[in-house]
């Protein structure tokens, strides 16, 4: 893992950090146990290969296809209450390569599908944004709920906005997850909130994954993620609202897709 830094040198805040992940060198196969069934592997090789990907290059994300009969047997077990998950292995293709312990997968139901998603940022410090800007969170929320973003996705280091977040939850609006980087590592949480010098602790080093992670999570939910990294930056456009009669960055992504067929990345400059 590196430290980078590449907004003022030598202050602390700005660091992310830059993992590189093994998995981008490993090729891995799939197999699958289902609750009292023998091992299965899809037919073809072709199928059975893991396939891993990544969006910044420094968290990577590997899927399987689940062979029917696993699939059918682990929804079953999950309908009837039997805790028994579907256990996936992967089994590395390469001699002395590296073969992770297998994983146990539970069927869960997709939540109701979303045109449009919002992720933030690794936050931090809520009580001290409300003391300064009373309902800064809240506001900033509902200005985008607004504008047409149906969810979002918040992150922090510290459980500070469960408070101010408590409300979205309740209504489906919001996904939160509480100090993110103790989650991934205890010591990246000390890293980022724990350290007794407050000025020394490094909010913004797990942002990166935070974000992949939040794309991530989207995926097979949203049709669009957007990113607003925090409650001082909102989405708004003079343009928009001279050409479309509002800012609505709902309806404007309908159009613009309408009229460039394929598109998957938009990029807005402030």
């Amino acid at each position: 893992m590196v430290g980078t830094n590449f907004h003022n040198d030598g202050d602390s805040y700005y660091s992310f950090a830059h993992t590189l992940p093994g998995a981008h060198l490993i090729n891995w196969e799939c197999s699958f146990r289902a609750p009292g069934a023998a091992e299965e592997r899809l037919a073809s090789r072709a199928l059975a290969t893991a396939a891993t990907v990544s969006l910044s290059g420094f968290l990577s994300v590997t899927t399987c296809r689940v062979p029917a009969g696993s699939a059918a047997a682990a929804l079953l077990s999950s309908t009837d209450g039997d805790e028994g998950p579907l256990e996936l292995t992967l089994s590395a293709l390469q001699k002395h390569s590296w073969s992770p312990e297998p994983l146990r997968l539970c069927a869960v139901p997709l939540p109701p599908r979303r045109f449009l998603s919002a992720c933030s940022a690794t936050l931090h410090s809520a009580d001290y944004v409300h003391k300064l800007f009373p309902h800064a969170v809240e506001d900033w929320l509902n200005y985008h709920f607004l504008l047409g973003i149906e969810h979002f996705t918040i992150y922090d280091t510290d459980g500070s906005y469960e408070p101010y977040l408590a409300p979205f939850i309740q209504q489906g609006r919001v996904t939160y997850h509480p100090r993110f980087p103790a989650k991934v590592a205890p010591k990246l949480g000390d890293l980022t909130a724990g350290l007794k010098l407050r000025k020394e602790n490094r909010p913004m080093l797990m942002e990166p994954h935070a974000l992949e992670h939040c794309v991530w999570e989207n995926r097979q939910v949203s049709d669009w993620v957007v990113v607003i990294h925090s409650w001082e930056e909102y989405l708004h456009s003079q343009f928009l609202v001279d050409q479309f009669g509002s800012a609505n960055i709902r309806e404007v992504l309908r159009i613009w897709t309408s009229e460039v067929p394929g598109t998957s990345v938009f990029e807005l400059f402030q």
